[in-house]
């Protein structure tokens, strides 16, 4: 049997911490370890009496509940890649992936309740090496098409365990990221520790003062905030350690009411951050800090002709690490990412005198809403789509406190 290095903590977790609680959803129920690695046996063994294409892409479309998280590892146990999506996504972009991966079934509710119906696998009989596909995310492009993100294991071990010890069985993790996005991949290091996940429901990602009676409530110790919501959060709790956020710039914030606050940097194509800063004061731009402290990523900072510029200088971010392997099914795009091996971020950066860097601007049109990487070309093309409407034009404008619109 081959050994893989990020499944195996996952398997033997269901039986280390089987009595503690794993995963705590839909307005308090909870799911301990030894459930949980059940139903991810059943959804494992229901994929195998299927007899599906060997490494198949199987798309997810629940709700963001324990049964997204058993039906992923289900996936993995039973050999096969995950294509994260939502349980709202529009019918055309369900039938765009599905095409495009060439899955041989969804994973919706109906099927999810027959699969957690069948025997059990056992996961002595798993087989996965690192180098094999894990993840293909999707995420926007600007034809108007999803693109999708090709992560292997390896990707996924070598981006699982930022500063997180082998046990943290004390760790409550709050988390509103939706399982389509790839911050999502960070509900599983929680768990290979014995960790608590607890996952928000809408009506708390949304408001503010109810996202702090939560995590008051229920002891969050650790969880991820974006920069618009953390501007008006008040922290009430005095179990709460540490607030992760990024995705968007961080403006005139720092670290209060207790917790630490880790302004992180990093992509869909980066597996998650891999750049950190711990905020010590309010910035009127926040730097992003320096490299994840154990990781193996190299970078630099490029000028418009590729070479690398002077101290002090903007220029494009580019990175060598345990990446992507690219977009699937679209090799132009992925030598483009890939050049003179290099990631290239079309990120502007620039570092300070003490080696933090800041983020300055995308090199393209693309922009962030709320946390969200959003590519104006494929706004317009849906506008353009509507009858009476024969041409557009979008475009991000920066508004207050860093946030931007369009």
């Amino acid at each position: 049997m081959t050994t893989n290095e990020y499944l195996e903590p996952l398997w033997q977790a269901f039986e280390r911490f089987a009595d503690l609680p794993a995963v705590v959803d839909k307005d308090g129920r909870v799911t301990i370890y030894r459930a949980l690695g059940e139903l991810t046996r059943r959804i494992a063994g229901g994929l195998v009496q299927r007899q599906l294409p060997e490494h198949s892409f199987v798309p997810i479309m629940l709700p963001t509940s324990m049964e997204y998280i058993a039906a992923e590892m289900g996936v993995w146990m039973a050999g096969h890649a995950i294509v994260p999506m939502g349980d709202t996504f529009p019918e055309g972009r369900v039938e765009y992936i599905s095409e495009h991966c060439d899955a041989p079934l969804i994973i919706d509710q109906k099927l999810f309740d027959e699969l957690a119906q069948a025997e059990a696998l056992d996961d002595d009989e798993v087989q996965a090496s690192l180098d094999e596909n894990a993840l293909l995310i999707y995420t926007s492009g600007s034809t108007g098409e999803p693109k999708g993100i090709l992560h292997t294991f390896d990707s996924l071990f070598y981006h699982a365990h930022k500063g997180l010890q082998e046990d943290h069985t004390d760790m409550v993790w709050g988390t509103s990221s939706p399982f389509y996005f790839v911050a999502g991949m960070s509900n599983f290091p929680v768990l290979k520790g014995g960790g608590q996940l607890h996952f928000y429901t809408g009506d708390v990602r949304f408001d503010v003062r109810k996202l702090e009676d939560y995590i008051e409530q229920y002891g969050i110790t650790h969880t991820f905030i974006s920069p618009a919501v953390l501007a008006n959060f008040h922290n009430r709790s005095a179990s709460l350690k540490v607030v992760y956020t990024g995705s968007e710039k961080l403006v005139n914030q720092c670290s209060r009411d207790g917790y630490v606050l880790l302004n992180n940097y990093g992509m869909s194509e980066t597996m998650g951050s891999v750049f950190v800063f711990k905020v010590d004061q309010p910035y009127e731009s926040t730097p992003v800090g320096r490299p994840v402290p154990n990781s193996p990523t190299e970078w630099m900072l490029l000028d418009d002709d590729g070479k690398p510029v002077a101290d002090g200088e903007e220029g494009e971010l580019v990175l060598k690490g345990h990446f992507c392997k690219g977009y699937y099914k679209d090799p132009e795009r992925t030598a483009q990412l890939f050049r003179d091996g290099w990631l290239h971020t079309n990120d502007i950066m620039r570092q300070l005198p003490d080696g933090n860097m800041v983020y300055v601007n995308r090199k393209d049109w693309m922009v962030k809403i709320n946390g969200q990487r959003v590519e104006p070309g494929e706004v317009e093309n849906a506008m353009k789509r509507i009858e009476g409407v024969r041409q557009a034009i979008v475009k991000g404008f920066d508004g207050k406190a860093g946030s931007q619109f369009l």
